[in-house]
């Protein structure tokens, strides 16, 4: 029996968060508890190889400023603090440019 295993960069994930100018990107529908539904959404960001966060310009919103490539683990101490912060059971994780730019390296600039 021949079996087939997918090229290793196949396999790899990649989320994509973006906002316009000013804005942020987001996660949304993040579950504080309970502790498996929290687990369960937090691998939506631990299932990445990598974050990326795209700007667009407020004023041409197909025009993209910059983009900011995150280490998943930077992401997700970030979101673990928001939700420990959080009073609901399920919130939205947002993330600012400047967050972005403290934290990631830029990989593409208008």
């Amino acid at each position: 029996m021949l079996t087939r295993t997918r090229p290793a960069i196949l396999m790899k994930k990649y989320e994509y968060l973006s906002c316009k100018e000013g804005g942020s990107g987001q996660l949304d529908r993040m579950f504080k508890t309970p502790p498996e539904r929290r687990a369960e959404s937090l691998t939506r960001i631990t299932r990445n190889a990598k974050i990326y966060f795209a700007v667009f310009y407020a004023d041409n919103q197909t025009r993209c400023k910059v983009i900011y490539e995150l280490e998943p683990d930077t992401v997700l101490a970030e979101a673990e603090r928001q939700l420990d912060r959080s009073r609901n059971a399920i919130s939205h994780v947002g993330f600012s440019v400047g967050w972005a730019s403290r934290n990631g390296r830029i990989v593409y600039e208008d």
